[in-house]
């Protein structure tokens, strides 16, 4: 028997974007991008040009700040978009040496009220996600830093800015994306497994993880395991999805390279009964930015839809043997029609 799991899922999803997408693309060769964009509310009209997107993944303080909210509110209004998330930039030159875990007290206190103004300005544009993805957190050197220290610092700032959101803003939930590496050679946050510890440790319902699928597959997790497990836990808060070659953050477009990680990926997203964003976490340097976010939500909801050709009595009972063949046996006839 055919359980409707894709159309379930489609059901319970929005997709959202990084307001990121649709900026310059600078890198190193090329520092000042390969695009020419314009203020945050061009940006916003431009993510309104992508059909099937609903929202934004906004950041804190360089596109919305509470000196421009309302024109951020506005413009995301014109384009019948909603503030999917707000994340809070502590990734810049400032916090090169780290944000909650610098060594600097006085950086270090900056970062904290940062990120708890970031909460605050989740919660005025209506969004229940505040996101933090700590890529200054971490160390590039062995003996460059003590870990002890390092750990302490990140569980007690995270710890603090849950309890200030909790008092604050009790409808918002603190989303620790985590990755390998880049910027920091280590980054503190960097599996899913650290996220749930962290969590754990802290003990508050408010504290999970965005799960980016690009970031699982260079930090060699599988993706569609990775959501069972954080979903285990009640940790499994926002999801990005996007691509790349299995040894850097590519940004590529969903379902461009790792086609069978990706049904999976989806098919365990709809195991879990997930419920939420599904955010485009992309960085077309060459392509169009509204190209490759429609094709990243074409491919997942085409492969959302295929879940329901699989004949899904077949595949429990495969995998309840661990039988690799038989199983996709069963997801080929979906897959590839054979």
């Amino acid at each position: 028997m055919m359980v409707s799991r894709g159309k379930r899922l489609l059901e319970n999803i929005r997709f959202s974007a990084g307001i990121w997408v649709f900026s310059p693309c600078a890198d190193r060769f090329e520092p000042t991008g390969y695009k020419d964009v314009g203020s945050p509310v061009d940006r916003i009209n431009m993510a309104g040009q992508v059909e099937g997107l609903e929202g934004l993944i906004l950041q804190y303080p360089t596109i919305v700040n509470f000196e421009n909210i309302d024109d951020v509110r506005n413009a995301l209004k014109e384009n019948k978009l909603k503030a999917a998330q707000v994340d809070a930039v502590l990734f810049s030159r400032k916090f090169a040496k780290g944000s909650f875990t610098s060594a600097d007290e006085k950086l270090r206190s900056e970062a904290i009220k940062l990120a708890k103004e970031t909460i605050d300005i989740t919660r005025e544009l209506g969004s229940n996600y505040a996101g933090f993805w700590l890529g200054q957190d971490g160390y590039d050197y062995p003996f460059q830093v003590d870990y002890r220290d390092m750990w302490d610092k990140e569980v007690s700032a995270i710890k603090e800015i849950a309890e200030y959101a909790q008092e604050n803003a009790p409808n918002v939930k603190i989303c620790l994306e985590y990755k390998l590496k880049e910027p920091r050679c280590y980054i503190t946050l960097s599996s899913a497994a650290k996220v749930v510890i962290l969590a754990q440790e802290i003990g508050m319902p408010n504290v999970g993880a965005t799960l980016d699928f690009g970031h699982c597959l260079f930090g060699q997790e599988n993706p569609a395991e990775s959501v069972e497990f954080l979903n285990r836990y009640g940790r499994l808060f926002t999801v990005h999805i996007n691509d790349n070659y299995s040894y850097w953050d590519d940004d590529l477009f969903f379902g461009s390279l790792h086609t069978i990680q990706a049904f999976e990926f989806v098919y365990s997203l709809s195991k879990v009964n997930y419920q939420g964003w599904i955010g485009l976490d992309l960085f077309p340097y060459r392509e169009s930015a509204v190209s490759v976010c429609e094709m990243s939500i074409k491919n997942f909801k085409h492969m959302a839809r295929l879940l329901d050709e699989i004949p899904m009595d077949e595949l429990q009972l495969a995998l309840s043997k661990h039988d690799a063949v038989s199983a996709f046996n069963a997801i080929k006839k979906a897959l590839f029609k054979s």
